[in-house]
């Protein structure tokens, strides 16, 4: 894999202030353009299933709306806890600001996906 699209997710996972995923506008427009039919199908199946979400991710500019891959499940695992103690794992640092602001925008697309997709 290597190319422009891989230089530009490369270029916004350097500002996601966030631990998630998202779908480029390109790649949905690329996959729609090859075969219309079955990506139409797909999709609302994947948005009908809570698998994608369109959310506003946090950017160290400003927040950028995107389809986000969900990994948040309707379901008590993993927890607020959990989602902390993964930050740290690796023997990785928190106590840096860039740090602390991925765990909090994090807790917030959980709990956002929680109460607003899961109606929890």
């Amino acid at each position: 894999m290597f190319g422009k699209a891989l230089v530009d997710v490369y270029e916004i996972e350097k500002t996601l202030q966030i631990s998630g995923c998202i779908i480029t506008d390109k790649a949905i427009e690329e996959a729609h353009q090859n075969n219309t039919e079955l990506f139409n199908q797909k999709w609302q199946e994947f948005i009908d299933e809570k698998k994608l979400v369109e959310y506003k991710m946090p950017t160290k500019k400003e927040p950028i709306s995107a389809w986000t891959i969900n990994w948040v499940r309707d379901v008590t695992h993993p927890d607020l806890e959990e989602i902390t103690k993964g930050f740290s794992s690796f023997n990785k640092g928190t106590d840096e600001a860039a740090v602390k602001a991925k765990i909090e925008n994090t807790i917030a697309y959980y709990t956002y996906i929680k109460e607003n997709v899961f109606k929890k």
